[in-house]
């Protein structure tokens, strides 16, 4: 035989030859160990009995260097990364972004990594970066939940980068399960009884709060950074940002109040006029293969929050409008014939029809 197949014979010291047999590791495991690159750095101490933690060497280079530090972990050293935090990052701002792109690659804990950096550093990096390097750094930030109560609001951010760069981020379903992880097809489909998941009022459970937290977010910071990708097709992300609205109107718990302010200032002009067939695909629920929900909310859910609005928005579609101004009993007669005429199932109780709804003769 060669040397490599003699060797390969050979049991293991302490183990039983055999198909059965078992390593014997107790001299092994007496003993705490240090992690480091190669072979683990044996101690003196006896082992804490926890697999769950352990020590590593924790590398002590150059933190103005980037380079340094993505070097250092390819080569599996331990970052301290609150000392680096303290030390470096929280009084400069780190803008090369495919040197951070490519740390978060390499290094164990990419949260920990961003979290090093300052909220305002991670939201102009968001900002600031190709469209691919955004959207890296973006599903970072949200499946992390990096800084996601800061003011500087790097984690809604990271959303809006999603719908403007991110080409494989298709339906408001993945963005959903994007901040509400628990979030379910089933949650979006009728009950075991057939009856729809919405309510009277046209309102889903309560699914996606975050999600309609950051929307309400884009309503208000969005409107001077709307530049989509140039690889993607403007109207396609258009359609997914009314769909994804729409979504959070419905299963975000939002009161009427909040859901008024979504359709409101630069989200004005994507408002959908719910149709009878509209109104249909949201009793249906989500299906496999069918894209959830319809652009346009629920009719009851749009007449619920415009009946408290004070005011309507000129971007909103002429029908709006004037439901808007028949709700609050300002609309002409031929405002109210107009709608009769065109789409008269804004004016009817859905889904029962064709009954008048209680809120406008109100």
């Amino acid at each position: 035989k060669s040397q490599s197949s003699r060797l390969d014979d050979m049991p293991f010291p302490g183990s039983n030859d055999g198909v059965d047999a078992n390593f014997n590791l107790g001299g092994f495991l007496e003993y705490e160990y240090v992690d480091q690159v190669g072979t683990p750095f044996q101690l003196r101490e006896p082992a804490v009995g926890s697999l769950s933690r352990g020590r590593a060497f924790s590398w002590s280079g150059d933190y103005e260097s980037l380079d340094d530090i993505i070097d250092a972990v390819k080569r599996g050293h331990s970052i301290d990364w609150h000392d680096l935090h303290e030390r470096q990052w929280k009084k400069t701002t780190v803008t090369e972004s495919e040197k951070v792109c490519m740390l978060l690659s390499t290094c164990r804990n990419p949260g920990a990594c961003l979290e090093a950096l300052t909220p305002g550093n991670v939201a102009l990096l968001l900002r600031s970066s190709s469209p691919e390097n955004a959207v890296i750094i973006a599903r970072h930030t949200l499946r992390n939940k990096v800084h996601e109560g800061s003011r500087e609001s790097p984690y809604q951010q990271a959303l809006w980068s999603l719908i403007l760069n991110d080409g494989m981020t298709t339906s408001p379903f993945q963005l959903g399960q994007g901040t509400d992880v628990d979030l379910s097809l089933s949650d979006l489909q009728p009950s075991s009884d057939g009856s729809p998941n919405i309510s009277a009022e046209g309102i889903g459970p309560t699914v996606v709060p975050n999600l309609l937290s950051c929307m309400l977010w884009a309503q208000e910071h969005a409107g001077d950074h709307r530049q989509i990708n140039g690889q993607l097709d403007a109207a396609t992300r258009e359609d997914l940002l009314q769909r994804t609205l729409a979504m959070a109107t419905v299963y975000g718990g939002g009161s009427t109040e909040a859901q008024g302010q979504l359709w409101s200032g630069v989200f004005a002009q994507l408002l959908v006029t719910p149709t009878e067939e509209t109104d249909s695909d949201w009793r249906k629920g989500a299906t496999e293969g069918r894209l959830f929900p319809p652009p346009a909310q629920p009719i009851e859910c749009l007449r619920g929050w415009l009946s408290y609005r004070e005011s309507f928005e000129r971007d909103w579609p002429v029908d709006v409008r004037n439901l808007w101004s028949i709700l609050r009993c300002k609309a002409p007669a031929s405002a109210v014939n107009t709608l009769w005429t065109k789409n008269r199932a804004l004016l009817l109780d859905q889904p029962t029809g064709p009954r008048i709804s209680p809120l406008i003769i109100v």
